[in-house]
């Protein structure tokens, strides 16, 4: 009877082990969607629009570093329309060529609603 125990035992700890041992493979999901630069200037609107509002920007260029990551070079300026532009005499509006710097952001892009932007530290 003891027998029978033990090598009841031993075949549950093997088990047991083995199912420990046993790893899920997991796959990853490769995106199809191949984002374009029009992508990226719409969605960097929007985060000037929305989420970064109290700063104006001016001539971003796009440049692709994979799939879904792009490097947006943005003039930008601090301080509102009041600070960073004068209206001329016609009615139009210039530039305050002091007030404004330039900075490349990181845009990277989850679906085409979900996105996340940062500043690039080492350029």
């Amino acid at each position: 009877m003891k027998k029978i125990i033990l090598i009841v035992l031993v075949l549950l700890t093997s088990n047991f082990a083995n199912s420990q041992n046993t790893k899920k493979k997991t796959t990853a999901k490769s995106s199809s969607i191949k984002y374009t630069e029009e992508k990226a200037l719409e969605l960097i609107a929007d985060y000037y629009e929305f989420y970064n509002a109290d700063e104006e920007y001016d001539n971003p260029v796009v440049r692709r570093i994979s799939n879904n990551v792009f490097y947006v070079k943005v003039e930008y300026c601090s301080g509102g329309k009041d600070t960073c532009y004068t209206t001329d005499y016609n009615g139009g509006t210039v530039k305050h060529d002091f007030f404004w710097s330039s900075k490349v952001l990181v845009l990277k892009i989850q679906s085409s609603t979900k996105y996340t932007v940062t500043i690039k530290e080492d350029y």
